[in-house]
């Protein structure tokens, strides 16, 4: 599982979830450890999607590598899928903050949902417009809409920026 989990967490990728929560959390002010750690965590869940959503989609390749599964084969890669993000609430679990977790559960469940909904409407050529656009905010924008937020729970007076910024990373 390390030699996986290493091996799909160092293929690359823009970085752009953490980026937005890091940037997110510098713009409010906050000057601790907490937006790093839960950085990462955004990173794993997201990551871990990325691994689930090579299994479905029969992927050979990622970012020009091969991906876990097709390297160590489907039954590795949803155990290497469910443990990066088991693990990733196991570290947001320690930190203690239960409306952070709950922000973070929200994103990762209309994720699922979203891709559910993709797979339901695949090879539908009479798709509209907003069934688009509805499995394109739960299986990419939440997870945006969470790393903006997340840092305005670090600041009970921000409670007041939650919304708008759960918005801004929506759109």
């Amino acid at each position: 599982m390390r030699d996986a989990g290493g091996y799909v967490l160092e293929g690359g990728g823009k970085r752009l979830r953490p980026a937005m929560l890091l940037t997110t959390s510098r713009l409010l002010g906050y000057e601790g450890d907490l937006d790093i750690t839960y950085a990462a965590v955004i990173e794993m869940i997201h990551t871990a999607t990325l691994v689930h959503d090579d299994i479905i989609d029969h992927a050979d390749v990622r970012r020009g590598r091969l991906t876990a599964n097709n390297r160590w084969g489907n039954q590795l890669g949803v155990l290497l899928g469910d443990w990066l993000f088991i693990r990733s609430l196991e570290i947001a679990l320690a930190l203690g903050d239960q409306e952070v977790m709950q922000v973070l559960s929200r994103a990762t469940v209309q994720m699922v949902e979203g891709e559910i909904l993709g797979l339901e409407l695949k090879g539908n050529a009479a798709i509209d417009r907003d069934q688009y656009l509805d499995i394109v905010r739960c299986k990419t924008a939440e997870l945006f809409s969470a790393c903006c937020t997340v840092p305005a729970h670090f600041f009970p007076a921000h409670r007041g920026l939650r919304e708008p910024l759960a918005s801004f990373g929506r759109n």
